[in-house]
């Protein structure tokens, strides 16, 4: 691909969460796996690797209209509805909206996250595992800030896991 491309600053979240997966169930295995898939969640272990090509995702992103929330291209309109993220993410679309809000958490960063699962011991009770798992998936993947500070709220959601298929998340 040819032509400028402004230079775009970004960590690629894919990769390290992908690395945080792996070896999250090497260490706590289906016991673990289980009690995702306990909130309907599991899917997300299973995420590929993703090769970042920063043209491509430039230009997909400069096609973005903030009026009609859909990509223009070509002079169509591409808008997803809730129900297709939904089918997507496996996530429900129905049921208490979740807000992140703009509070965050003082002194922890995304990284922080990371570093703190992969410090747990393999005697870590699941229910702990599981509840720094959705911390990251959300901080890293759904609900990321550019500081890469972790919205406070994502710990409620966290704290209260039987709440979790009530959100609707897309």
């Amino acid at each position: 691909m040819q032509g400028y491309c402004p230079k775009i600053h970004f960590r690629c979240r894919m990769s390290s969460f992908r690395e945080v997966s792996n070896e999250l169930v090497e260490k706590f295995g289906e016991q673990f796996v289980r009690s995702l898939r306990d909130v309907q969640i599991n899917q997300f272990l299973q995420l590929p690797r993703f090769p970042q090509n920063v043209p491509i995702v430039y230009m997909l992103l400069s096609t973005w209209d903030n009026i009609s929330e859909s990509f223009i291209i070509n002079n169509r309109s591409l808008a997803f509805t809730s129900d297709e993220i939904a089918l997507i993410t496996g996530l429900p679309d129905r049921g208490i909206k979740f807000e992140p809000g703009t509070t965050t958490i003082l002194g922890k960063t995304a990284n922080d996250i990371r570093h703190d699962i992969l410090k747990l011991e393999s005697s870590t009770p699941t229910e702990i595992v599981r509840e720094h798992f959705i911390v990251y998936l959300l901080s890293n993947i759904f609900f990321p800030l550019a500081n890469f500070r972790v919205h406070s709220s994502i710990l409620d959601v966290a704290k209260n896991v039987d709440n979790f298929r009530n959100i609707n998340w897309p």
